[in-house]
């Protein structure tokens, strides 16, 4: 064998070896966007599920608590009301310290069933706390499992995919 065939041979071998792993870089890329275009979904589609059963839990929490500012009148308003109308106007006064605080009064603009006008309402937060801490805590127990399993099959995928490609194409 002469050294002309050697090289031709070994420049072959390359260009195959060549085209395969540019043939694997492609395959990785696709996989790459699908995979990631998959988490984005899964992400947003978990947000999505987690706001709809905070909703729901927090509608199921009972009436709520306000006095007129105009008449005085105190009454009270189911938590699935403020549920379905999420954008009424509302003005909150916050108390911090140290970087650390939270709202200390929270106003919604409502009409008053007692003298018929529409005013800026208070609402009791002492009052709500607990059932708000509730009713978070409600969500995120039946919400984070079903996230976190869906995100492990999601890597435990992904992960075999890259592996059997760069196995395969090596």
């Amino acid at each position: 064998m002469d050294m002309d065939a050697i090289r031709e041979s070994f420049l072959a071998g390359q260009a195959e070896r060549l085209a395969r792993l540019a043939l694997r870089n492609q395959i990785l890329l696709v996989g790459t966007i699908v995979w990631g275009c998959l988490l984005l979904f899964w992400t947003l589609y978990s947000f999505l599920r987690f706001y709809r059963t905070l909703q729901n839990a927090a509608a199921g929490a009972g009436d709520i608590p306000f006095t007129c500012s105009r008449c005085g009148a105190s009454f009270r308003l189911p938590a699935a009301y403020l549920g379905k109308h999420p954008f009424l106007p509302q003005k909150k006064v916050t108390v911090s310290a140290f970087g650390a605080g939270g709202a200390v009064r929270l106003s919604r603009r409502l009409r008053c069933p007692r003298c018929g006008r529409r005013a800026w309402c208070r609402q009791d937060l002492a009052a709500q706390a607990p059932a708000g801490r509730q009713a978070l805590a409600a969500a995120v127990q039946k919400s984070l499992p079903r996230f976190l399993a869906g995100g492990a099959v999601l890597f435990a995928a992904g992960l075999l995919f890259f592996s059997a490609v760069r196995l395969i194409l090596g």
